[in-house]
Parts: C-alpha cells; sequence; structure tokens
C-alpha cells in the first residue's frame, strides 16, 4: 500500500503544476495537430508532367501514362502537353511541374525516343522519373514485342491502418515514440524535486523503502503514460487510424516505451543534484533515444546478427528501437500482436531491464547516500 501511496503523492504533485502537465501531455499533441495538418497530402502523388511530343507514337504513349493508377483510383500522372516553350523551365524551377518529357521519333525501328528533364534536388522529379522511365520503358518493350525473362509485379501491401497512406501516417510512428520518451525528463524531474528539497531521508524515516518508493514513482508514471497514449490515439484516429486493426499493438508497443523511459529516468535521476539539472540531462537522454531508435529518420545500420530471423545492430539494445518498428508495421500496415510478436517481446524484456537497472543504481548511488549522510 506504500507504493499506492508514493504514486498518489507524485500524482497530485504533478497535479498542482499545469505547466509541467502541459509539457508532457499537450506538447505531443501539438506536434501531432502540426504534422497532421501539414502533412495530409497522399504518399502517393499525381504527378504533373509537361510533356512535348515529336513523334506519332508518343501520342499513343501520353495516353498510355495518363491512363496509370493508383489501387484507389487516383491518376499516377497529369501530363500536360507544353504549348509554350518558354514556359518549360520556369515551372521546373519553381517547381510547379514535376518534369518535362520530350517525345522524339526513334532510330533503329524503336518507335520513339524519350527525354526527361527537372529538378534533381526535387523529390518530386526523383520519384516521378524513376516511375516514367519504368513505365516507359516497358511501354516500348511491349510495343515491341519484347518479353524480359523477369518482369517486375507491384502488389501495395493491404490492411492498412488508415485509409489512405500519407506522409502523415509514415511520421505517426515517430510522434508516438516522441511523446512517451518525454517521461524521461518528467521521472527524473521528480527525483531531483526529491533531493532539492532533501525529503529522502524523511521517507526513509517514514519507513518507505527504496523499492516502494521508487515503484510508487514509477507508478505514477505509468499512469501518466496510459493517459498521454489515450490523448494520442485518439488524436490519431481523427486524422484516420483504424483503431479496429492497430489499437492493440500501438497501445502494447507504447506502454513498453514508456515502461523503459521511466527506467532511464531513474538512471538519469543518479547523476543529478536538483530539478534543474534533471530536466536538461533527461530532455538529452530523451533526444538521443529517439534519433537512435530511427523516430526522427531511418537508421541504416550493419547487422551484428540475427535472431530468430530478425537482423539486430547496435541500436536494438535500446526499447525505444523496437517499439518503433513495431509501431511502423501496427501504425502504417496494420500489423496484429502476432506479426510484431518478436519486437513486442524484445521491448518488453528491454524495459523490464533498464527500469530494474535504474531502480538498483538509484538506491545503490543515492538512497544510501542520503542515509549515510543523515
Amino acid at each position: 500500500m506504500k507504493i499506492l501511496a508514493v504514486a498518489r503523492k507524485s500524482l497530485i504533485e504533478l497535479l498542482r503544476e499545469p505547466m509541467l502537465m502541459g509539457m508532457v501531455l499537450l506538447t505531443p499533441l501539438a506536434f501531432l495537430l502540426v504534422y497532421g495538418f501539414a502533412y495530409q497530402t497522399p504518399h502517393l502523388k499525381t504527378y504533373r508532367v509537361l510533356a512535348t511530343i515529336e513523334a506519332e507514337a508518343g501520342n499513343d504513349a501520353v495516353e498510355y501514362l495518363r491512363s496509370l493508377t493508383y489501387p484507389d483510383g487516383r491518376p499516377v500522372f497529369a501530363v500536360e502537353i507544353a504549348a509554350d516553350p518558354v514556359k518549360i523551365d520556369p515551372a521546373l524551377r519553381d517547381r510547379a511541374a514535376a518534369a518535362f518529357l520530350t517525345i522524339e521519333p526513334g532510330t533503329n525501328g524503336v518507335l520513339f525516343s524519350y527525354t526527361l528533364r527537372g529538378d534533381a534536388l526535387f523529390a518530386d522529379f526523383l520519384s516521378a522519373s524513376s516511375i516514367l522511365e519504368s513505365r516507359l520503358s516497358g511501354y516500348l518493350l511491349d510495343a515491341e514485342g519484347i518479353s524480359l525473362p523477369v518482369r517486375v509485379v507491384e502488389n501495395s501491401i493491404p490492411a492498412l491502418s488508415f485509409g489512405t497512406r500519407t506522409d502523415f501516417s509514415v511520421y505517426a510512428p515517430g510522434l508516438l515514440v516522441f511523446a512517451v520518451l518525454l517521461l524521461v525528463p518528467q521521472t527524473a524531474l521528480l527525483l531531483g524535486r526529491e533531493m532539492r528539497t532533501r525529503t529522502i531521508r524523511r521517507l526513509q524515516l517514514s519507513g518507505v523503502s527504496s523499492v516502494e518508493w521508487l515503484g510508487g514513482i514509477g507508478l505514477s508514471q505509468l499512469v501518466m503514460a496510459v493517459l498521454q497514449i489515450i490523448l494520442f490515439l485518439i488524436g490519431l484516429m481523427l486524422f484516420g487510424l483504424d483503431y479496429t486493426r492497430a489499437l492493440i499493438p500501438i497501445f502494447v508497443a507504447s506502454f513498453l516505451t514508456a515502461l523503459s523511459a521511466v527506467g532511464a529516468g531513474l538512471v538519469v535521476g543518479c547523476f543529478i543534484q536538483n530539478d534543474s539539472q534533471a530536466v536538461n540531462l533527461g530532455a538529452s537522454v530523451t533526444m538521443l533515444q529517439v534519433f537512435i531508435s530511427g523516430s526522427f529518420f531511418p537508421m541504416p545500420l550493419q547487422p551484428l546478427f540475427h535472431l530468430f530471423g530478425h537482423e539486430i545492430a547496435w541500436n536494438d539494445a535500446f526499447p525505444a528501437t523496437h517499439a518503433m518498428i513495431a509501431l511502423q508495421q501496427a501504425v502504417t500496415y496494420g500489423a496484429d500482436l502476432s506479426r510484431i510478436g518478436f519486437r513486442l517481446a524484445a521491448a518488453a524484456v528491454l524495459s523490464v531491464m533498464f527500469f530494474l537497472a535504474g531502480a538498483l543504481l538509484f538506491q545503490w548511488k543515492v538512497f544510501r547516500a542520503a542515509k549515510s549522510t543523515s
């Protein structure tokens, strides 16, 4: 019951500081809203292509490009015949068009040849030119009756958690990991405050053991984590998440990340003397884990070994890495628990290890020191 009493005390202290509550609960939601409204364009775009046709066979090729569609029926290209050549370069320079396609008469019996122009630093040109190259090459081979020994066929992955895959659905897992890892500085802050006010010794005199005190602190933070995850899931649902397919995997992966975050907060608490240091060091540890886990951008690393058919790199030593992979598969592809079981199990084991390591280190470094100086 002492654990519950400590947890209640910690939660009451948080409720008395609305600014701290706002930082932990509302900051991730603010990021969610910004990303949600800013990146709602479909991940598979319709690329505007300007074209000039100098070969008769090019008309059929342009119609073929116009007929290409995504699985949801949207066209891949919006091909426009460039009536005024003077306006082509400004359109490419201003990125009003993804690419400029020139179709010229072919040689040696080939129907036509083509040239692609565009801004090599423009992401839309890189994507559009790749698709154009693939489709036009295939069109010419079919027209000549040439069959390749191997032909690539693209099939979209079914059971997406979002009705339409947008850039936001790609960023959502990383935002969720970032939100949960904000518990690191908050946990360290609660510990730093006890050090600054020198209430640790008072707790010891009241008969509260280190296990009960740290367990109460951890329990209060897990309550905050549950509230945080629920608010974030509601936000994801408002932006189109199909909760019937991904709700449970997302919650489990997020909760395990929270457990590791509390453990990391306990570790940070061992190297501070007050709550100000806790916020600074805790924020640094949070951002380090965010980047290492690949939450903001992918981490292409050389695997060190394989475990149960999964590649393991050095950053897999952090629970957030496994949670990030599990969340990506759940949010983006609607994976169920069985498909991400390995990542969830790895996150669970590492999270418990982080928590125990933090608790033991804090007991040895801080609790014993407080007792010896009294």
